[in-house]
């Protein structure tokens, strides 16, 4: 073929033809990548419920009025809360695992020993999450703190964690609950 035969507009048209196809495939493939997870909501919902229980397992014990005077009925409305945290959010051997942890920090709750006056999670981000049916796997980064305090005017402890987190759900009827959680230590930001 003789190389003249394409023309000067020949050529720009197959040019442009080309960089249009590719910039649609490189489009399309940003799209599907960014769809796996924006078109899946049980993504959102899993991290929502991994989120909600981290934050809860570090609020649970913080007593109300710097931790003067807990009385029964504050102990009673603490214990309803960790009851409804337990059974929205987890099932199996865990959820009474953590609500027996839960009902102990309740109790311990102005009862004498170290006073919890203020907890929680911040700084959460979230690494892989799968699901598979009705099993997921949520991985999460969270700095954790606390503040507690020996007696009421006693001296004031402020430690923070960072941890890499693994939350195992199912669904059960419809719900996502956590059946195991587990929880590394980022080197040098543990106890």
């Amino acid at each position: 073929m003789n190389p003249d035969a394409w023309s000067q507009p020949s050529r720009r048209r197959v040019l442009l033809a080309l960089a249009a196809l590719a910039t649609v495939v490189v489009l399309m493939i940003g799209v599907v990548a960014m769809g796996a997870t924006a078109a899946n909501p049980d993504v959102a919902r899993v991290q929502t419920v991994a989120r909600e229980a981290l934050i809860a397992e570090h609020e649970i014990g913080i007593v109300p009025n710097g931790g003067n005077a807990v009385t029964q009925a504050v102990r009673e409305q603490m214990l309803a809360q960790a009851r409804d945290l337990v059974t929205t959010h987890y099932t199996g051997t865990l959820m009474q695992t953590r609500l027996a942890q839960f009902q102990d920090a309740v109790r311990a709750a102005g009862g004498g020993g170290p006073i919890v006056l203020d907890g929680g999670t911040k700084d959460i981000s979230f690494g892989n999450v799968t699901i598979d049916g009705t099993s997921a796997t949520v991985r999460l980064r969270a700095t954790t703190f606390l503040k507690v305090a020996q007696s009421v005017d006693g001296p004031v402890a402020n430690p923070q964690n960072i941890a890499d987190y693994r939350f195992q759900l199912e669904k059960v009827d419809g719900r996502w609950l956590i059946v195991d959680e587990e929880l590394e230590f980022v080197p040098g930001f543990g106890p």
